[in-house]
Formats: C-alpha cells, structure tokens, sequence
C-alpha cells in the first residue's frame, strides 16, 4: 500500500494554521507523513465482496434478513426456523482498503451513492467517491489488524487515531496486512503515526481465532 504525500513541507506549515486539536498539532509537530484518506481509499482500488447468509451466525443473518424486510427486499416472509438454512450469495461493491478507529475490533462497510461509508458503534466516516453504487448495496465486515508494541505506544500517545489496512471482506474477515496508523488533522487530511506489516503467523493466529 503506497501512501503519497499530499502536502508540500510549506504547506503543511500553512495548514497547521487551521489545526485546532492537540492530536493533529502534536502529529505535525511529529512532521508525519500528510496523506488525503478519500485519495488514498481511490488509489487502493474496489472490488466485487460477496458473502453467503448462511456462513453468518444466527444473530447477524437475522438482522441482515429484517434489513431486506425494510427495505422491501425480502423475498418472502421468513420465520426464525428458516433462517438457520436460508441461503443466499450477497455481492457488493468494497474497497480493497478500510479504515476504523485504532481501537476497535472491526469495522462495518456499505456504499451508498457517492460515499464508502465506515461504521462500528457510535462511530462513522462516509468519505466521498466517485465508484457508481446504490441504497441496495449491501453491508460487510472486516477485522481490524494486531498493532505490534511499537504502534501500541504511539496510539497511547493521542486520544483518537484511525487504522488503515487491506481488508478482506468477508463474513469471519481476517486482516489482510500492510496497515498503518493514521491521526486526524483537518478535513480529509490525515497524519501517518506508523506503518507495519501482518506476519503469516498473525494471520494464521487470527484466521484459526475467528473460524
């Protein structure tokens, strides 16, 4: 995953004007990396995700089934005895590249026309795209990644931060690698806090954990 600069060193002066949080200040005071994240997710590509209803667990499919129902595209009615064996292959539009807080264990993600939107809990991001999608797109989940030691204290270092990685979408979603931290400045720009890389062992840990 290349991570571009976006700011020139003056630039980043001027914009440091505009920063008013002591996360983002004490990031370029840092002189991190400044990266554009809608820029950044553009670069990294889409792809077609799809997952089978009945590789969810039990709570997970009733929900996505009781979303089909309000949205009006459930096939047919549904008792709770039938979603243990309703099957169905769901494919959308994801991005190779997802973004979540730090600290979060996933990540959700839907398109929705002219935004990837990025949610767990309370928190949400819908950055702007120009990829064609719509209201009937569905939701996926990624895993976010192990930060190692070295990430770890530095995200211990500011109150929020975000992390970036190449996800795999996928009903029990293993991280893929290459990820890094990202701290919040203005705007669509964000501070690159650290980068690393998944080991196979990690990601055989982590596959035999959510399986």
């Amino acid at each position: 995953m290349q991570l571009a600069e976006v700011l020139t060193p003056e630039e980043t002066k001027a914009v440091a004007r505009f920063v008013k949080s002591e996360d983002g200040s004490k990031a370029l005071e840092a002189k991190f990396q400044v990266i554009s994240l809608k820029q950044v997710l553009a670069e990294g590509g889409k792809a077609t995700g799809s997952t089978r209803v009945a590789d969810m667990d039990y709570e997970s499919m009733r929900t996505m089934l009781d979303d089909f129902e309000l949205r009006g595209r459930r096939p047919w009615n549904i008792s709770d005895r039938d979603v243990v064996t309703y099957q169905r292959t769901i494919k959308g539009t994801v991005p190779k590249l997802a973004v979540a807080p730090s600290r979060a264990p996933n990540v959700q993600y839907r398109m929705t026309p002219g935004f990837l939107n990025f949610e767990i809990g309370k928190w949400n991001l819908s950055v702007p795209t120009k990829w064609r999608g719509g209201d009937n797109e569905p939701s996926f989940t990624a895993k976010t990644p192990i930060i190692p030691v070295e990430g770890r204290a530095l995200m211990e270092g500011y109150k929020f931060s975000l992390v970036l990685w190449e996800a795999d979408w996928q009903p029990v979603p293993v991280p893929v690698g290459d990820p890094a931290l990202l701290i919040p400045l203005i705007g669509d720009l964000y501070a690159v806090g650290y980068v690393w890389d998944l080991t196979d062992l990690e990601k055989e840990v982590l596959r035999k954990a959510f399986v």
